[in-house]
């Protein structure tokens, strides 16, 4: 991985000098889903070796410019959560130092853009964004907090949206329109991370309607991710469903509509396709345009740690959902993981 200070990096954007050989120059992006690495709340369940969590992965997240996850919960020791208890309540803690497993597995940017940054209230997130501050990993979620990194040249800009109060609103469409066309002007390739869509098994296929779970509005990620990329944005990740979603490939763009559960340990449901996940590999060119890609099959191995998966079996998944929900906007997927662009195979 290009390893970078964010600050430094931050800094190093007003400078901005296209790279000198635009033709050649390729941005390699690696993406994982939904992290939790264990709670301390309401009693503790953590891994017992922790600094092995992401061990049989680390080379895989590491070996690109940019590494970016979602991390679904908050990373602060004590603190009350404002959630009503029920058997349908989860709050996640997790303790300040787990910061440096994720800096140490290789993760540059992150979305705390989803319904569980939230858990422990304000002083919860802003305990989350100063531990990520302290390790060096970029973030946003937060209306006005946006990652922006400069990499061989070529400036770069994260924003994540979510359905939650507090963050970038993936149902106001407009709005995140003009939010996306405003960081266009002010880079070349814009990442966009969007959190929403129903979760589990039963919410598999991705469809251009509004979905809904437990009652609770979830956004349409097919006509949000479609709106973003118009007004500028070059690639889309999706989380929240927990499970993995179709790609799309949109306007020479890629979407990613959700890369599923990565590590989330103990407290999640791992059955079936819930504990299925992936790390998306992708290149943009230097106008943002998906050149090539992969999917590294993962899955969850009980009680939730990240493994590679000899049987690719989100290969194979994810190749089915996007020929069904998307057909001849579906990338062509191979055996091995590939990804090109052009119809399914």
């Amino acid at each position: 991985m290009l390893r970078i200070g964010l600050f430094a990096v931050i800094l190093l954007a007003q400078d901005f000098q296209p790279p000198l050989e635009p033709d050649t120059f390729r941005l390699r992006i690696k993406a994982a889903g939904d992290i939790m690495m264990g709670s301390t709340y309401p009693t503790p369940i953590l891994p017992e070796k922790p600094e092995s969590l992401f061990s049989d992965v680390q080379h895989i997240l590491s070996d690109a410019d940019i590494t970016i996850g979602n991390l679904e919960g908050t990373i602060l020791d004590g603190g009350m959560t404002l959630k009503r208890s029920s058997k349908y309540t989860y709050a996640f803690r997790m303790p300040k130092h787990y910061a440096n497993l994720l800096k140490d597995a290789g993760f540059d940017l992150l979305s705390v853009a989803n319904n569980h940054v939230n858990d422990f209230g304000l002083y919860g997130l802003n305990t989350t964004m100063a531990m990520l501050d302290m390790v060096g990993i970029g973030y946003s979620g937060p209306k006005g907090k946006i990652a922006r990194l400069v990499i061989n040249g070529v400036k770069v800009i994260f924003v994540a949206f979510c359905f939650s109060p507090n963050c970038y609103s993936i149902h106001d469409i407009p709005a995140a329109q003009r939010e996306v066309a405003a960081l266009k002007r002010d880079s070349t390739i814009v990442i966009v991370a969007m959190h929403g869509g129903a979760e589990g098994t039963r919410a598999l296929r991705t469809r251009n309607e509004d979905e809904l779970y437990l009652g609770e509005a979830r956004g349409n990620l097919v006509a949000f991710a479609h709106s973003v990329i118009d007004s500028g944005a070059d690639l889309v990740i999706g989380h929240g469903p927990h499970v993995p979603r179709a790609f799309e490939l949109y306007r020479e763009r890629l979407i990613a509509y959700s890369l599923g559960n990565f590590c989330t340990y103990g407290r999640f449901n791992l059955n079936g396709a819930c504990g299925l996940s992936l790390i998306l590999d992708a290149q943009l060119d230097f106008r943002g345009r998906f050149v090539v890609g992969r999917i590294w099959p993962v899955y969850q191995e009980k009680p939730g740690i990240p493994m590679r998966d000899s049987l690719s079996r989100s290969i194979a998944l994810i190749k089915l959902l996007s020929q069904q929900d998307f057909g001849r906007s579906a990338p062509a997927i191979g055996p091995d993981g590939t990804i090109h662009a052009g119809w399914g195979e």
